[in-house]
């Protein structure tokens, strides 16, 4: 098999198993805030669902295309179909969306305005990144660094192997999308920080299960 097609098939399993992987997290997080009722694991459960959603959005786009457009793609302006088009905003929207509501909750914000702003950029950053799409990955490393800044905060006060797991996993995507940023020099970038991240959706799946073991 050639290195194109290998990438073809690594792309493409990586884009499912980062959709079960999360949609899997959505699932023991909505099942501890059952045992729990604690709202901020349905809010949690929420954010991972959209995030799940875009990665589903994005192993559709990956069928109608080829690698080699999609770096192209990822190197800078490239027109797309209509349809196409709206599915990659799509991808890129929900990820936002749901990193940002998992940002939401970690800070308890409960001000509906400062939350419909935050959307509301989410949207913005989606309209500017679908003609540059580096600045998606910016955009979502930025986000990803408050939270990555909660879950130390969380370990630091707790102290405890779950804490320690959600840092790593949350760290784990934030270093993923700093590496991705760097896809229009080389290929390698895409495929390494994809890579970290189905490893660090990985490590945060293990923790939920943990959590969600210890409290049956």
């Amino acid at each position: 098999m050639s290195m194109l097609g290998l990438l073809e098939d690594f792309d493409l399993w990586a884009g499912i198993l980062g959709f079960l992987i999360t949609f899997l997290i959505a699932i023991f997080s909505l099942y501890s805030y059952k045992l729990s009722k604690h709202r901020n694991q349905l809010f949690f459960s929420a954010g991972f669902l959209l995030v799940a959603l875009g990665w589903l959005a994005g192993v559709i786009f990956n069928t109608y295309t080829e690698f080699e457009e999609r770096q192209v793609l990822l190197r800078g302006y490239v027109q797309l179909p209509y349809a196409l088009g709206g599915l990659l905003m799509l991808h890129m929207l929900l990820i936002i969306a749901g990193y940002l509501t998992i940002f939401i909750v970690n800070e308890k914000l409960k001000s509906r305005k400062t939350m419909f702003l935050l959307y509301l950029f989410a949207v913005f950053s989606v309209l500017v990144a679908h003609d540059f799409y580096f600045l998606y990955h910016l955009t979502v490393f930025f986000i990803l660094s408050l939270v990555v800044n909660h879950c130390a905060w969380l370990y630091k006060e707790q102290r405890s192997t779950n804490s320690l797991l959600i840092l790593l996993g949350f760290s784990g995507l934030l270093l993923s999308h700093g590496i991705m940023m760097f896809t229009p020099f080389s290929q390698e970038f895409y495929v390494t920080g994809n890579f970290i991240q189905i490893i660090s959706f990985a490590v945060l799946l293990w923790a939920l299960v943990r959590i969600y073991k210890r409290k049956q």
